[in-house]
């Protein structure tokens, strides 16, 4: 997906219209339809303001992760013991076959039957 398309799904998942989100940039709805319609690139502030807004991460945005969190929200997501960067950090650590276990473990937990 480019960042057209991911502008688009994040306001229509919010159900609101282009002219709410121009509102929230300070810029006409026109604008900020270019953006969308991939007539105008978006200006890096913009680009700030919206991740905040939608609370995702610059790169959700510009397409080069499929993950919406920021680094914020992943670590909340995490534990209170650990940063999203700490976990990341002992991943990285393990050896191929180690890693492997550890994406089939997490594979097993994720499609355990009381998962919620």
């Amino acid at each position: 997906m480019n960042i057209s398309e991911i502008l688009r799904n994040l306001r229509e998942d919010k159900d609101l219209k282009q002219i709410d989100i121009a509102k929230i940039l300070c810029i006409t709805q026109q604008t900020y339809s270019n953006y969308e319609n991939a007539k105008s690139e978006i200006p890096l502030n913009h680009l700030i303001k919206l991740a905040e807004f939608y609370n995702v991460s610059t790169d959700y945005l510009l397409g080069r992760v499929t993950y919406k969190y920021n680094l914020t929200s992943l670590n909340e997501k995490i534990s209170s013991t650990i940063t999203f960067g700490e976990l990341l950090n002992k991943i990285s650590k393990l050896k191929k076959s180690n890693l492997n276990s550890l994406l089939d473990f997490l594979d097993y937990l994720v499609n355990k039957k009381d998962n919620n």
